[in-house]
């Protein structure tokens, strides 16, 4: 039986690891991009050109081998700092405007829902702001009427029939507000506290 060792890590170790693994995937693709293919009558600039033409390829075919199992390597680890990344995102907890989420749910507000609430909330601002001005509107023509008494008038005044609750829509702006104000502060504190097992 072979014995697993265990690797650990803050998620903020294993996302910098992850931007320095796509690196150094990008130095190995240019190399080979450069090197992986020559002249059977030239030597590769791979490795050195000092050897015998024959020497020398072989060795650039050594390095180019190298080259692609550190490549093979890297990308397991770069899946496996990804993978226990996502699985913390999914356990880990923040709370904003008293609204417990994972990192995970905050991500996804972030990235795919959020334009979605600020519309909402937009377009609930824009019907009430036309309702309003509708209504003021009425008002005042309905006051220009001296042929009434005021209590009449006080019988025909319109007003605003909000048909969305406006403390939900006010909810749903404190709470867009707050969240863009803390949740990245939020997710790098989960990042550096929280500790990855790396297998």
């Amino acid at each position: 039986m072979t014995e697993t060792t265990i690797r650990t890590m803050s998620v903020k170790r294993a996302l910098t690891r992850t931007k320095t693994i796509v690196a150094q995937l990008n130095r190995i693709s240019e190399k080979v991009r450069a090197h992986a293919a020559i002249s059977s009558k030239t030597k590769s600039k791979l490795v050195d050109s000092r050897l015998s033409l024959d020497e020398n390829q072989r060795e650039a075919e050594k390095e180019m081998q190298s080259l692609y199992q550190q490549h093979r390597d890297l990308l397991d680890e770069y899946s496996k700092l990804k993978k226990a990344i996502a699985a913390s995102n999914l356990t880990q907890t923040i709370t904003i405007s008293n609204k417990t989420m994972t990192i995970y749910e905050a991500l996804l507000i972030e990235n795919d829902t959020r334009a979605h609430l600020a519309a909402l909330t937009a377009a609930f601002r824009n019907a009430a702001r036309f309702a309003e001005n509708e209504v003021t509107t009425y008002n005042a023509n309905t006051q220009k009427r001296a042929d009434l008494p005021a209590g009449d008038l006080d019988i025909l005044r319109a007003d605003v029939l909000y048909l969305v609750p406006r403390e939900d829509i006010e909810a749903t702006e404190k709470f867009l507000n707050e969240f863009s104000v803390e949740l990245h502060g939020l997710i790098d504190e989960s990042n550096v506290l929280t500790i990855l097992e790396l297998y």
